[in-house]
């Protein structure tokens, strides 16, 4: 009788041995996860501030090749000066709104197409 005790025993050590070699995975990988979340989170702010930047390059970037450089004419062949033109203002009129669209589509449309966050 005194055997069985003795065996019993010694499965409850192992079980319970066993049981503490899994919380230390288990807070390895928490410590893990964690570290990964910092990363993702850092990556994240990289990126939002690359996609901020060329919200602010890329409307007139699009705007000045759709008017191939029309606004700046040397005067003639001959002479180094250049000659603006007098419409240079629509470049500014046009590209000052896109730009405002742009930010306004780049900060509303995450809002409309994120899930919604799960509670907890």
């Amino acid at each position: 009788m005194e055997l069985i005790y003795r065996i019993e025993a010694q499965v409850r050590v192992v079980d319970d041995m066993i049981a503490q070699g899994d919380s230390r995975i288990a807070i390895a990988n928490a410590e893990h996860s964690r570290n990964i979340a910092f990363d993702t989170r850092r990556d994240s702010i990289a990126m939002k501030i690359i996609a901020a930047l060329t919200m602010v390059f890329l409307p007139g970037t699009f705007v000045a090749t759709i008017f191939g450089m029309i606004f700046f004419q040397p005067k003639n062949d001959h002479d180094a000066v250049i000659e603006t033109s007098l419409n240079v203002w629509v470049y500014a009129a046009v590209t000052a709104p896109v730009t405002v669209l742009v930010f306004a589509i780049g900060v509303t449309w995450p809002r409309k197409t994120s899930e919604p966050s799960l509670p907890g």
